[in-house]
């Protein structure tokens, strides 16, 4: 009887452990389901946040980019802060329809009765700081009918615009002066976006179709030039067209696996066309000669993808692009 109790006490003494052990194993799962749980909660407010602000700071551009051709457009004479130096009618801040605090900075930018240096910037709630663009506007008789700024601080000439492998390329000639060149700074859409050393005349940049570009060369005193010519790729659509009626023949297979075959008709008129270029996802992926109007294309991808095709001519100009289809 004796030997009998201790086996008992021994199951018992076992079951209770066992329970022990589960309960804790219960315990510890909860609070592991808890921490992932708040890391995805988490991550998904901060998602949500990151995309409220990057549409606020996209309005935000928008806004600054309206109010800046709005000052383009002004008369020279009145381009100023009211009771600032120099003298005008814009108030330092306001208030636009979309709820943007807008502030701005209008100074001499090489003493007084140089160019004007403009800075306007926008702040709304959730972003985190403001956005900000600086331009410069100069008095039109100064670089229209040949004044004193543009014989002494001559820009860049000939700038052209080519669309190449899905990006713009800006090209232009080396203003005719003795003068040192610092650098040369170039606008997208009268905003400065980037510069080039003295040695550089070409750029690229993301392909923008509507921007409209110009460039201007910075000299070692510091002072700038005025504008170059202004080009846009939209004035090469009418004189280089880009292909029609792009279309998914077929699709063949399923997810990563699948095969997507595009067809399209060559640009009207299409004289001077020497190949083609497919576009997937916004991105080059190959070329084909002038004499071929398909492509067989394996995006690897499980998810349909847009698809577009551009027109290469002779003189090297690539067209915009057709208009896109998914496959």
């Amino acid at each position: 009887m004796h030997a009998l109790g201790k086996k008992i006490n021994a199951v018992k003494s076992k079951a209770c452990c066992q329970k022990g052990f589960s309960l804790i194993e219960v315990v510890v799962a909860l609070f592991v389901i808890s921490l992932v749980t708040g890391v995805v909660l988490h991550s998904s407010i901060l998602a949500v946040n990151t995309n409220r602000i990057n549409k606020t700071k996209t309005l935000a551009l928008a806004s600054i980019n309206e109010e800046i051709e709005k000052i383009r457009a002004m008369d020279y004479e009145d381009l100023g802060l009211i009771g600032g130096n120099p003298d005008g009618v814009i108030a330092a801040e306001a208030i636009n329809e979309e709820g943007f605090l807008l502030t701005y900075d209008i100074r001499w930018a090489q003493g007084e009765e140089s160019y004007k240096q403009v800075s306007v910037t926008a702040y709304k709630k959730p972003m985190i700081e403001t956005l900000e663009a600086i331009t410069r506007v100069y008095p039109l008789e100064d670089f229209i009918n040949g004044g004193d700024a543009d014989s002494l601080y001559p820009p860049p000439s000939s700038l052209t615009i080519e669309k190449i492998n899905g990006q713009v390329l800006l090209s232009w000639e080396s203003p005719d002066t003795d003068l040192q060149i610092n650098e040369y700074r170039a606008y997208r859409d009268n905003i400065f976006f980037t510069s080039t050393s003295p040695d550089t005349t070409s750029l690229t940049d993301d392909l923008v179709q509507e921007a409209k570009y110009y460039v201007t060369a910075l000299y070692s005193d510091i002072t700038e030039s005025g504008p170059s010519n202004e080009v846009s790729l939209t004035e090469n659509i009418e004189k280089y067209p880009a292909p029609q009626n792009l279309t998914v023949v077929s699709i063949e297979g399923e997810d990563e696996n699948r095969t997507v075959t595009l067809q399209w008709y060559p640009p009207e008129p299409s004289s001077g066309v020497a190949g083609y270029n497919i576009y997937r996802k916004g991105n080059y992926i190959d070329s084909t000669d002038v004499s071929i109007t398909s492509y067989v294309d394996h995006p690897g991808d499980p998810d349909p993808v847009n698809y577009y095709v551009t027109a290469i001519y002779e003189d090297g100009v690539e067209s915009g692009p057709s208009e896109p289809v998914s496959g």
